[in-house]
């Protein structure tokens, strides 16, 4: 990884050449994502946020920090946050700086409970001490800044999903069985970072009465190894079909419908994985 300060300079034809160097070296070619990075990066340390651009080997690029001041930024675009940095600490520096971005973070927990409808999340920036939400937010204006993603190994997240979609198909030939015959097989695991999830799409309109007796009838607490099922509602937003970023924002109706059901569903996940029984020849 390398860490780029990004300024502008002149070039002699009249344009804005970017300056994106490390001991006079060029840095690698930027894609699409790591140019926004970029922007960001400079829109942000024009407001004096001491943001650098972190290049992944990938080409990707981060939005990272002067001095390795632990940090953590959260979005509205998708509800996600990210952190980084401390790089040199040591345990007890790194659990120190936390609990510092922790209480920082207090101030955003009120509208975390309420976030705004047309949005995913809330968005916040701390860096070691300060806080940088109001020059992130104004960055953000025009900026929609994607953070980096692991591109990890394509085949194990196949496998993982994988193994989802085993779960959950499982799952609704039970939910067909009683009751709920027009219940879809999940969709076909898929590439994507982890941005999608096959899952069980249950309707919208079914009650919490139904919902919980379905849930006795089929319980997530029959599956192996800490892999259960994914279930969702065939609702946008709900459905893990879409990345959230790109996603529809769920009307205030919808919303009103799925959250008790969403709470149900929470609840009934179970809390550790099951061990399987080596002795009952499992194997």
């Amino acid at each position: 990884m390398l860490l780029l300060a990004v300024g502008s300079c002149r070039a002699d034809d009249g344009d804005v050449a970017s300056l994106a160097t490390v001991s006079g070296t060029p840095a690698v070619s930027f894609n699409a994502q790591a140019a926004v990075a970029e922007e960001m990066v400079r829109c942000l340390r024009g407001k004096g946020v001491p943001a650098v651009l972190a290049l992944w080997e990938d080409g990707q690029g981060e939005v990272n920090f002067d001095g390795g001041a632990p940090w953590r930024l959260c979005q509205e675009q998708d509800g996600m946050c990210h952190g980084g940095g401390g790089t040199g600490l040591t345990q007890a520096e790194v659990d120190a700086e936390q609990a510092v971005l922790d209480q920082l973070e207090e101030a955003y927990k009120p509208e975390w409970e309420r976030p705004p409808k047309d949005k995913h999340g809330v968005s916040y920036l701390l860096v070691g001490d300060a806080d940088y939400t109001a020059q992130y937010r104004e960055c953000s204006e025009t900026i929609d800044y994607v953070p980096a993603l692991d591109t990890g190994d394509p085949a194990a997240e196949l496998a993982y999903k994988g193994s989802v979609a085993e779960a959950t198909n499982d799952w609704i030939r039970c939910a067909r069985e009683h009751g709920y015959p027009q219940l879809a097989d999940a969709d076909t695991p898929k590439v994507d970072r982890y941005q999608t999830l096959p899952t069980a799409l249950l309707p919208l309109t079914i009650t919490t009465d139904q919902l919980e007796s379905l849930l006795e009838e089929c319980p997530l607490d029959d599956f192996w190894a800490g892999q259960w099922p994914n279930i969702g509602l065939d609702a946008d937003g709900y459905n893990s079909r879409l990345p959230v970023r790109e996603a529809p924002i769920p009307d205030a109706r919808t919303r009103a419908l799925a959250e008790p059901l969403l709470t149900i569903l929470a609840a009934a996940i179970p809390v550790a994985p099951p061990q399987i029984d080596e002795s009952d020849g499992a194997g």
